[in-house]
Order: structure tokens, then C-alpha cells, then sequence
């Protein structure tokens, strides 16, 4: 069935994004600072999200206008039920989902730091199991515009990603760790972002540009970007290495949760409507931004017209090195 044709391929033309990756329920702690080891410390608030690399990604790419929808496995827990509704909320059609009752989703312990403007992840992905190629809607896969992808549930991912590609949808892949099998993606993977923990380690070189050059050599993807926090980042064109800047955040730095999350589904976003790759890149950095300025993951996601009014007035590039 690949690519799906006639009638079933017709009703999936519908979406802009499908997305195949985690699903996590997030329970995030607001503290003065990063506990030490073996310590009691008071935390200054305490509040309930939902997350995921690519499900927020997602989410991001949906408040601006996308028509996105979820691949993934839930179950009949409490978990599963908020992160159905909160995909909801935002407009991301749910209705590829695999349940498996009986079973607990992936979740979360979120610990902001204060003193650092840091975040520290503690994670588990539940019982359920991973998304099986056998389970995948083929049709909706291959009528969408994009496959986005994060390196979970890498057997469907793969097949997936095969199956996208014969049919012409465009795979992103968000390449945020070095994933068992993360290779048989990056094969039919035409938009990497990358972080530059990934690369270095992927492409064997302490070097990010060199590290980015050899995977570019091997893969191939038409585009490739890295990102690399405060610094920005850099993307490969022409066989140059080109920059893009980190923004100011427009007010003080609240939460950075997500917001690599974001820069992703901004980014997939403004490809799909056609722009270049410069703007993709700065519009996406924008939006990581405003998201930093706003407490949480998925509400602090700006909408497009606001990021659009950000880049159009006096916003400030951080240099290498600066603090927040």
C-alpha cells in the first residue's frame, strides 16, 4: 500500500502535518533553583501540561494555522485522557490514534530553575507500547503535505518515512538525541533540524560544522538546520554554512520549555506556505523566543501574527555568549 491511491488517499488531502512521536504528560515544578542531591527544597508553583517533541511541535505548527493530525498510542488512563483534550484544544485532529486500554501513557517531571533560566527533564514512557508499522492509517500518511517525525516509535516512523517519500510528502525529522535506528529515517528524511548535541555526537566531531558536513554527505537531506540555543544556529545551502539569529525574548525569560518544541512546528509551518528558507529559519527563532517570555509549554506558543509583528519591529538578536 504504498502510497495509497484513489478514494482513501482523496479523504487524507486534507492535512498539512502528520506527526508520528511521543506523547507526554508533564507535570512541571517552578523552583528557585536546581535541588542538590539528597535535599529538600520548596518549589515556587506547580502546574500541569502536556508534551512531547514532536506533539508539541505539532501543537506549535496547528495555533498557526496548520491542519495537523497525531499518530500515536493512548490508552484508557488519566494521562491519555488529558492529552486527547488538549490536542483538541489547539485543533489537532486525533482521530489516527491507536488505544490500547489498560494500560498508563508516557509522563513527565518538569524542574524549571529559576537562578539558571534551565530546565531538567525526568521522564518515562508509560506501558504503552510503540506505534507498529501494521498500525499506521497509510492513506493519511501519504495524502499529507508533511510527515514530522522525532525519532519515537522507529519501526512506523521508518515505514512511514518510506511510504512519504514514494508519495511525494515531505519529511521533517526533529533530531533531538541519536535514537537506536535513527538511521533508517535520516535515509528518506529531506528537512533535518537538528540539535547541535546530536550532531556532534552523529557526525563524530566536537565541531558542529564539520559534524553537520559529513551527515549532510551521507544523508543528504535538501535542508538542514541546527539549532544551538542561545547561540542561534546555523543551517547548510549551497555547500555554505549560513547563520540565523537567537532573538531577546520580548520580556523577561519565564519558561524555556518547549520551546525547542516550538521553533520545529514554526518552522515546518512556515515551509508549508511557501517561504523561504532564511525567513523559516528567523521566523521560527522568533517564535522560540516570545514562547520563552511565557510561563509553560503549549499556551505560551504565539500565534502568527504575533510573531510577524515581533520580526517587524526593533527585536534584538542575542549575541554568542550573552546571559539571559
Amino acid at each position: 500500500m504504498i502510497p495509497a491511491s484513489g478514494g482513501d488517499l482523496d479523504r487524507h488531502r486534507g492535512y498539512d502535518i502528520v506527526a508520528i512521536g511521543a506523547s507526554l504528560y508533564d507535570i512541571v515544578l517552578d523552583a528557585s533553583e536546581y535541588p542538590d542531591e539528597d535535599t529538600k527544597l520548596r518549589i515556587d508553583a506547580q502546574s500541569f501540561h502536556c508534551g512531547g517533541p514532536a506533539a508539541t511541535g505539532l501543537v506549535a505548527a496547528a495555533r498557526m494555522g496548520a491542519r495537523a493530525a497525531f499518530l500515536g498510542v493512548f490508552s484508557d488512563d488519566a494521562y491519555s485522557a488529558a492529552m486527547l483534550e488538549d490536542f483538541s484544544r489547539y485543533g489537532v485532529d486525533t482521530s489516527l490514534v491507536v488505544m490500547k486500554p489498560g494500560l498508563v501513557a508516557g509522563s513527565a517531571v518538569v524542574i524549571n530553575s529559576k537562578k539558571t533560566s534551565s530546565r531538567t527533564i525526568l521522564w518515562t514512557k508509560g506501558t504503552v507500547p510503540s506505534l507498529e508499522p501494521g498500525e499506521l492509517p497509510e492513506a493519511a500518511v501519504a495524502g499529507a503535505r508533511m510527515l514530522y517525525l522525532d525519532g519515537n516509535h522507529i519501526d512506523a516512523a521508518a515505514r512511514a518515512s518510506a511510504i512519504a517519500r514514494a508519495a511525494g510528502t515531505k519529511v521533517l525529522l526533529d533530531a533531538g538525541s541519536p535514537y537506536p535506528g535513527i538511521e533508517r529515517v535520516l535515509a528518506f528524511t529531506e528537512i533535518l533540524i537538528a540539535s547541535e548535541a546530536f550532531v556532534t555526537e552523529f557526525g563524530h566531531s566536537a565541531n558542529p560544522e564539520t559534524a553537520a558536513f559529513r551527515i549532510m554527505e551521507k544523508y543528504r537531506p535538501g535542508i538542514f538546520v541546527v539549532t544551538q540555543g542561545e547561540k542561534g544556529g546555523f543551517y547548510l545551502e549551497g555547500g555554505a554554512v549560513r547563520r540565523y539569529p537567537c532573538f531577546e525574548a520580548p520580556g523577561p525569560v519565564v519558561s524555556t520549555n518547549a520551546a525547542g518544541d516550538v521553533f520545529h512546528g514554526a518552522f515546518a509551518h512556515r515551509y508549508l506556505r511557501g517561504m523561504p528558507l532564511e525567513d523559516c529559519v528567523r521566523f521560527a527563532s522568533a517564535s522560540s523566543a516570545i514562547k520563552c517570555s511565557r510561563p509553560g509549554g503549549r499556551k505560551g506558543i504565539p500565534s502568527e501574527v504575533e510573531v510577524e509583528r515581533f520580526l517587524g519591529g526593533a527585536a534584538l538578536v542575542r549575541r554568542a555568549g550573552d546571559a539571559r
